[in-house]
């Protein structure tokens, strides 16, 4: 028997917290793409070879940004399957932005989601 739920700890954080983490991870994948021009164009190998790991990290991260956590063709036949992870990241925003209306103008989610 599959038991579905949602639970994701971004919608437990206010919007100040929620903000704070966009701002750090986008000042964190900028320092990761400047880190990783200046490594590979440093004379020193090693900092050459720490660019190149930079840079397939970078472009993963870049390839794989606007897709879910786990794949559908992977669903297990039995258990309890958290719906956030395979949920797109648009779909989050989506859910998230409900949410927070949902807690300000203290309506239901179900209708902000509409």
């Amino acid at each position: 028997m599959i038991e579905i739920y949602f639970k994701d700890k971004y919608l437990e954080f206010d919007a100040i917290s929620q903000l704070f983490i966009r701002i750090i991870s986008a000042v964190a994948l900028i320092l990761t793409v400047v880190a990783t021009v200046v490594f590979l164009f440093s004379e020193s190998v090693p900092l050459q070879y720490a660019g190149m790991l930079l840079l397939i990290f970078t472009i993963d991260r870049l390839v794989n940004r606007n897709k879910p956590m786990k794949s559908l063709k992977r669903l297990p036949d039995s258990g309890r399957i958290n719906a956030a992870d395979y949920f797109l990241p648009k779909t989050k925003e989506i859910i998230y932005s409900a949410a927070q209306s949902s807690n300000t103008d203290k309506t239901d989610i179900g209708l902000e989601i509409i």
